[in-house]
């Protein structure tokens, strides 16, 4: 660790420590030994009888690379310890809300998860920085939504991991920190004389073309990540260089997202639950490929727009927030959160009032029922579900059988009848 305490329990970090005076562990109590070796970073150590480091269960990195991403932020803002169900962990940095994580040493799966899992319990997102200027990494080309890049040999758990959740985000960096380019950008306040690269990527689409292959949605600058958390009070700013133009195609809502020939979900345009997606047609919105809507952003003059920072959509793929420059100035928007597609089958019936007969596929099992209006008010009043299964050709059967996982909000209206 780099922030022990005095025994006044005051914070202190490793590079203000005094040969006579003695530092304890945050977390435990116990006295600390200084390291000031020539392999990792300065830190502090317990000592080998210690049981703390066997009670906390995770592996801290202790790297040169680590302590330097780490000095980047203020003290105060570092090795920030978090109690949870009577286990206790310090994030590398807790600011603004947010975990940040610096990853040079390996580091496994179930960590990893482990990890996410117990800040997102606290309520926290977690962003992960690893350490991949050694690595196999190849930027291939762009493509319409992002850049492509080719890893040879990957971090093989990052490729289980969702790029969709919005309590995660997972960089590479991929070239040096400004801190060596420039040691001293600290104490410049002119954006124009920062030597800036765009040094870091962001894993933002994982899901295709093997496991090397992977898509970026743009080059980032670790300045650009530092002043997000961390307001470095800079003159003259301005978007940066290594920027592409913005891709106003991202700033619209996916409406068509599951392999499903026909099925229902809400349509801002008519402010209605039950509307046909194979139906919308016209409202002039939507893409040549009508697949994408543009509905609620009618009103955002896209002329006007000289940069996207940042674009954040629900499981459904409708923007729920949106980080732009327009006119000049850097403006953030919480969009109001849409009803989603999938539903369980008690929220359906609820909903589905003046409805004789109507027809849901879960999409996590594959299964395509029927429920008839005696079927949803039985569900309603007693919590019980049946209905009828219907096969690949939509058939229905016969007989009604008992329908499990109806509580769950994995299903979507595919068909009803009133």
């Amino acid at each position: 660790m780099f922030v022990a305490l005095n025994k006044n329990k005051e914070r202190v970090h490793i590079a203000s420590t005094l040969l006579t005076e003695k530092y304890y562990c945050p977390i435990c109590g116990e006295e600390l030994i200084v390291k000031r070796g020539t392999i990792n970073a300065h830190h502090f150590a317990h000592k080998i009888n210690s049981n703390c480091a066997n009670n906390d269960g995770w592996h801290y990195d202790m790297s040169e690379w680590h302590y330097d991403w780490q000095n980047q932020f203020p003290v105060e803002n570092q090795e920030v310890i978090f109690t949870y169900n009577n286990k206790t962990h310090r994030a590398d940095v807790f600011i603004n809300n947010t975990i940040i994580e610096f990853q040079h040493s390996h580091i496994s799966e179930s960590e990893f998860n482990d990890r996410n899992t117990f800040y997102r319990n606290l309520g926290y997102k977690v962003v992960w920085i690893f350490d991949v200027e050694d690595k196999d990494i190849e930027y291939l080309k762009d493509s319409n939504d992002g850049r492509i890049i080719s890893w040879k040999n990957p971090i093989r758990f990052l490729k289980n991991i969702n790029c969709e959740d919005l309590y995660l985000d997972v960089y590479l960096q991929i070239g040096e920190g400004i801190w060596y380019r420039q040691p001293d950008y600290k104490n410049i306040k002119d954006f124009n004389q920062l030597k800036i690269k765009g040094n870091i990527i962001k894993i933002s689409d994982n899901s295709f073309d093997g496991l090397y292959t992977f898509k970026s949605d743009d080059f980032y600058s670790d300045i650009e990540i530092i002043d997000s958390y961390y307001n470095l009070n800079l003159q003259n700013k301005r978007k940066y260089p290594y920027k592409l133009k913005p891709n106003f195609h991202k700033l619209t809502d996916e409406i068509y997202i599951y392999d499903i020939d026909d099925f229902y979900g809400y349509c801002p345009y008519r402010k209605t639950d039950l509307y046909n997606h194979k139906e919308c047609h016209d409202c002039n919105y939507l893409d040549e490929n009508c697949m994408r809507c543009m509905y609620r952003f009618k009103n955002i003059n896209k002329e006007n727009i000289s940069e996207i920072y940042d674009i954040k959509y629900d499981k459904d793929g409708r923007v729920i927030y949106i980080d732009i420059e327009i006119n000049n100035q850097r403006k953030k928007y919480n969009l109001k959160p849409l009803p989603s597609y999938t539903k369980s089958l008690i929220e359906f019936s609820k909903i589905l009032k003046n409805v004789k007969h109507a027809r849901f596929l879960n999409i996590e099992s594959g299964v395509n029922v029927q429920l008839s209006r005696y079927n949803m008010n039985r569900l309603i009043n007693t919590g019980k579900c049946f209905g009828k299964l219907c096969n690949q050709y939509k058939k229905a059967s016969s007989k009604e059988y008992e329908i499990f996982n109806w509580y769950k909000s994995e299903w979507v209206l595919t068909w009803y009848l009133e």
